[in-house]
């Protein structure tokens, strides 16, 4: 822990419970500091040299002794004091803090159950900011310590049960009266963002609005003749039936005292301020066996006030019973129940029991004295200051334009003309009346152009220098409570609980709901005339739980304090503005109004001054910043934005060489109050964390008016800028990887995991939002910008635990978007073709090819383009791997296909085959003289590198179309052997013959062709010259004599075929030379 030099304290003051000497040791069960607004994140607000209380509830096990202090977090820390005899305790502490506007501060409430020591305490942290001293911070300070007297007025005794024996706690205030105070108190922490689901353990108010809402549905007091609420027999009026469920019943405020009308308005008010219509109440009311929603009870509520209206043939109202003639000062209890009612949760309200209301305004309402009577003309008490405002707030109800009625007109301009006087008259019943007047007819008056928070006049009745707020701020007492009695309106003292809630609520700027939160800065302020002065509203926010900036949906500057709200937007947008000062130093107050999305507003108020140099710089410490203790992750803080608006000027006449006004000195503090300001100096610094947490940083620039104006007796002027440096511990993965994706970046890492993906335009270490959940190892971000860096994270909330930064510049790549996925390659030999899916939009295709895989889509590889979805590429070497993709073209490359490859097949090996015959002739045939014998045999070889036993071939033998001439072929068993026989004698032609043959496999795909050749020689043409003459007949003689010539064989004289020469042969020849031929 850091220590340093100890801020000034004006005084400091302790109040606890049961202060007791140590008896033995209690664990402590819980340490909770109060959260401003319910959110342990948001800083109460302090202005510089005025007290707060700083507040907190111990929670213990047992009633022993426990030690506790407080740490201020501006170098100074209260004394050890002792708790003892509970085990609740509310603890405070009076603190002033000393500081620049913007100034945080972490104090801490330390509760030890061992000793004094401090060793073993359990820590809780209070956080408080500096703001500027006015109304809003003021408005803040009084709400805060209202809160905390009402958190501390709760109690319960052995009276106080419930139906379902839920704990119950209570308000009370006047009388015997237990609903409405409740009510009021819990309606108090709603609208200032405590509601009964929020965390107990971070917020001890939480527990107050959901013991008090349970009181108001199931509490009762004593015996169950008394519970806060119960049903009503319900039936129809002169008017209409009132049962809108329907059900039979209302529901109507018992509670111990009886004065149902003047509460239930309260309690209808403090339920729909939970904003949750739906939430069952855990009590069945109407005997149907299931128990009644909130909204429903409020349904049932209205119905009770409309059956109990005055029955009247022109006119009705309330009072204290039902049915009774009415008060203006009971009515508008009912109308304030059953305006957000109707408006918020959509409840009916028949429109007979508003015309009768609006009956009872007319009859009631005095129009020389602008202001509804009490039970009719008649002033009442005080002069109508009640009752004057409680018909405004019926008129809201029940009066359809009623801004351009005479009653309000009349009423309100009595406002306008008395304000000072009717706030000089302590009635914080009138008050509160007023308020609500105003505030329900504020959207109705902003529709109209009007100004919801002035009066006809002009007059800021909100936050003028005579309005309500400043009355209630400067009247609070110190307890935190306001003034109960000395009232001016009846019963002249309403308890302190009803006074203090009722301010609190007149002091915010949403009656029934938590309210949006309008802030800006200003920058440079002070400055000179008809200077650019920035005004950011980013500060805005909400207060309700889970609603922030992004809830706001209108932003509007009034920039001349005249009430109308000159520029609007619907973000919150930096805006530029200078203002004309006609003397110096002049003072122009600027309004900021929000509006958020329930139609709820708020607004806010600072002073510009405009003044003769010097003006003091303007600091900007940057941020707010993160970092994480990741290998490799640093943080860097940059003050450059920082600038003195007197930037190159100098003092008018000062001597030659007078320096200009300049900022001379970055100073920076790391670590948080006390701001010393020696832990970095320079525009842009490095800072250096070794523990996780979050880390208030502050930057404070010097400037050079010593020099620059050497006449002013100020010296250097200095500005200060406070931001947040916030350390996360190492995650697992520390490191993520980042590469170019399909319009988008794609994000990777090495553990497996769930991590929240945050991203930044702005560096390292600011400026990140989330953009999305990761589960797994990888993360695309689609929603990127070509040029743009971007800086990414991962990180788990949960834990604390973040990554180191990865960043890349995004450049659109269309080699990463795949916009084909079909993309097929098939080849044959000497050609590839491409087919793919057309893509919709696409005007060309680039062809890409390369002969390794991963092709790069670039020049060097394009080889063709197309507009078909196919392509043929013939420039390949076969038997060489291929790898394509194909790009799309739009109007400008948009995408790839996937990749696809193949291999173009290598020529098979030739197959070569040979014929040979084993003789080259053959006689030509007859069917009796020969009987077919005369034949070659042919044999085909064939020569198959390929080839197998089981190949499957296919021979044909064909006769050559040139041959001279003819023979039959005939096949065999076996493929590679043919019989080839002569012609038939005196038919077919004799002469040589060509044989063709053809090898080929069985689907064609090889094929070899070879020939054979033979003569066809004429049957019985022994000496082939031609013809059967009696040289052929001498020759066959001689063989059968045993005389064979030369060159000639058996075969050449076997006529017939048979095998041999012998007198067979000589018989067919004898036909043949005889012309005898079968």
């Amino acid at each position: 822990m850091r220590t340093g030099k100890v801020c000034a304290v004006c005084a400091f003051a302790w109040a606890a419970v049961f202060v007791a000497a140590p008896v033995a040791m209690a664990a402590v069960d819980k340490v909770i500091c109060v959260p401003w607004q319910g959110d342990p994140a948001k800083q109460h607000t302090a202005v510089n040299n005025v007290g707060i209380k700083l507040k907190g509830v111990v929670k213990t096990t047992d009633t022993t002794t426990v030690w506790y202090k407080w740490v201020y977090g501006d170098g100074s820390e209260s004394a050890v004091s002792s708790l003892s005899g509970s085990t609740s305790y509310n603890v405070e502490a009076a603190h002033t803090y000393l500081g620049a506007v913007g100034t945080p501060f972490t104090a801490q409430l330390m509760v030890d159950h061992v000793d004094n020591t401090m060793v073993n305490a359990v820590i809780d942290n209070y956080n408080v900011k500096i703001e500027a001293d006015g109304f809003d911070a003021r408005v803040n300070m009084a709400i805060d310590n209202g809160l905390w007297y009402l958190h501390k007025a709760q109690w319960t005794n052995t009276s106080t049960l419930s139906f379902n024996g839920q704990p119950v706690t209570v308000w009370s205030s006047y009388g015997s009266y237990f609903a409405s105070p409740t009510a009021s108190a819990v309606l108090s922490f709603e609208i200032n963002g405590h509601h009964e689901d929020g965390d107990e353990t971070q917020d001890p108010y939480v527990t107050n609005v959901k013991r008090g809402l349970n009181w108001l549905f199931n509490g009762y007091y004593g015996n169950t003749n008394y519970p806060m609420l119960r049903a009503y027999s319900i039936g129809a009026e002169p008017g209409g039936d009132p049962d809108s469920r329907p059900n039979g019943i209302g529901i109507e405020v018992r509670d111990y005292d009886y004065n149902p009308c003047y509460e239930g308005g309260m309690i209808m008010d403090a339920i729909i301020a939970t904003n949750t219509p739906g939430k069952s109440c855990g009590r069945d009311f109407d005997g149907d066996g299931q128990p009644e929603t909130y909204l429903e009870v409020i349904q049932d509520m209205v119905d009770m006030y409309c059956w109990g209206q005055y029955d009247s043939a022109t006119y009705g109202g309330w009072r204290y019973g039902w049915e009774q003639g009415p008060d203006n000062s009971a009515c508008q209890w009912a109308a304030i129940g059953m305006i957000p009612a109707e408006q918020d949760w959509g409840c009916t309200i028949p429109q007979w029991v508003k015309d009768y209301n609006n009956g009872w305004l007319t009859s009631s309402y005095n129009v020389s004295g602008r202001y509804f009577g009490y039970t009719g003309t008649g002033a009442g008490n005080d002069s109508s200051f009640a009752c004057r405002p409680s018909g405004m707030v019926q008129m809201v109800m029940s009066v359809n334009s009623y801004l351009a009625d005479s009653r309000w007109i009349g009423a309100e301009s009595w406002f306008a003309d008395n304000l000072a006087t009717f706030l000089s008259h302590r009635t914080h019943y009138g008050w509160y009346a007023f308020v609500k007047a105003m505030r329900l007819s504020g959207p109705d008056r902003i529709a109209a152009g009007q100004n919801e928070e002035e009066l006809s006049n002009g007059l800021n009745w909100y936050r003028g220098t005579t309005s309500i707020g400043w009355t209630l701020i400067n009247t609070q007492e110190s307890d935190g409570s306001w003034p109960a009695g000395s009232q001016t309106t009846h019963p002249g003292n309403y308890g302190d609980t009803f006074v203090t809630a009722w301010s609190i609520g007149m002091l915010k700027p949403a009656l029934f709901a938590a309210s949006p939160i309008a802030s800006f800065t200003a920058s440079p302020n002070p400055t000179y005339s008809d200077y650019d002065i920035l005004f950011d509203p980013t500060g805005s926010g909400h207060s309700a739980p889970g609603k922030n900036i992004d809830n706001l949906v209108l932003f509007q500057w009034d920039w001349d304090n005249n009430g109308v709200y000159d520029e609007s937007y619907t973000e919150p947008e930096l805006v530029y503005h200078a203002f004309h000062a006609t003397v110096l130093p002049q003072e122009f107050p600027v309004t900021l109004r929000v509006t958020d999305d329930d139609n709820l507003t708020a607004t806010y108020t600072l002073i510009i001054r405009i003044s003769n140099p010097p003006h003091p710089p303007v600091a900007n410490a940057g941020g707010p910043y993160i970092v994480s203790l990741s290998p490799g992750d640093t943080i860097t803080l940059d003050g450059s934005r920082s600038y003195d608006p007197n930037e190159g000027t100098h003092e008018a006449g000062a001597p030659p060489g007078t320096p200009n006004d300049t900022i001379i000195a970055w100073d920076w503090d790391f670590y948080g109050a006390p701001f010393n300001y020696t832990d970095g100096s320079g525009e842009i610094v490095p800072a250096a964390y070794t523990l996780p947490g979050t880390y208030n940083v502050g930057l404070r620039v010097t400037d050079n008016t010593d020099l620059a104006f050497p006449s002013s007796p100020e010296g250097n002027l200095t500005d200060e800028d406070f931001t947040t440096a916030k350390v996360y511990a190492a995650l697992d993965p520390a490191s993520v990887g980042a590469a170019i994706g399909c319009h988008s970046v794609v994000l990777s890492w090495a553990t497996d995991g769930t991590f929240d993906v945050i991203r930044s335009t702005s560096g390292v270490n600011t400026g990140f939002t989330v953009i999305g959940t990761a589960t797994g190892t990888s993360f695309a971000d689609g929603d990127v910008v070509e040029g743009q860096t971007y800086h990414y994270r991962l990180v788990r909330e949960s834990e604390n635990r973040m990554s180191a930064p990865v960043s890349i510049t995004y450049t659109f790549d269309f080699t990463r978007c795949e916009l084909i996925h079909d993309l097929d390659a098939s080849a044959k030999v000497g050609v590839v073709l491409l087919t793919w899916s057309d893509v919709p939009g696409a005007v060309r295709y680039h062809i890409y090819r390369s002969t390794a895989p991963d092709v790069a889509c670039e020049a060097g590889n394009e080889i063709a383009t197309c507009t078909e979805c196919l392509y043929y590429d013939t420039a390949v070497v076969n038997g060489t791997p291929y790898y394509y993709r194909v790009g799309v073209e739009m109007a400008r490359m948009e995408g790839v296909s996937n990749e696809a490859t193949v291999t173009p097949p290598l020529p098979p090996p030739e197959m070569h085959c040979s014929a040979a015959l084993d003789w080259d002739w053959v006689y030509q045939n007859h069917p009796t003289m020969t009987q077919n014998r005369h034949k070659c045999i042919l044999t085909i070889t064939l020569d198959d590198p390929l080839g197998l036993p089981e190949t499957p071939y296919v021979v044909t033998v064909t006769q050559n179309a040139a041959s001279a001439g003819d023979v039959v072929i005939q096949p065999t068993a076996d493929k590679f052997v043919w019989e080839i026989l002569g012609s038939r004698y005196l038919v077919g032609r004799s002469g040589h013959v060509v044989l063709d043959v053809t090898v080929r496999t069985l689907f064609g795909r090889r094929s070899c062709q070879c020939t054979a050749e033979l003569d066809v020689v004429r049957l019985a043409d022994i000496d082939r010259n031609g013809g059967t003459e009696p040289g052929d007949m001498a020759m066959l003689v001689n063989r059968l004599n045993g005389i064979t010539p030369p060159g000639y064989e058996v075969r050449h004289f076997d006529i017939d075929g048979n095998g041999g020469a012998e007198p067979g042969d000589m018989a067919v020849m004898v036909n043949i030379l005889n012309g005898i031929v079968p």
